[in-house]
């Protein structure tokens, strides 16, 4: 299960509004996933809807595949 200490209350939210589950394979969700990478743009990293919440399989998955495949996987 999710340790929802690790995340900040905002991010709490998101996770809880999709009942714990993967967006993708409603799995259990483990993390959150944000797109663009934080990397990329640090200032959209407090941006709820630019965050996914994701199994560890399908956040592996995304993080393997080209920014443009893994905008068409996270739907």
């Amino acid at each position: 299960m999710i340790q929802l200490n690790l995340f900040s209350p905002e991010e709490q939210e998101v996770i809880s509004k999709a009942n714990y589950r993967c967006i993708v394979c409603r799995m259990l969700a483990d993390t959150l996933h944000h797109e663009p990478p934080k990397s990329r743009n640090p200032k959209w990293m407090d941006m709820p809807k630019t965050w996914f919440v994701l199994c560890y399989k399908c956040h592996d998955k995304v993080h393997n595949m080209s920014r443009k495949d893994a905008i068409i996987f996270l739907g």
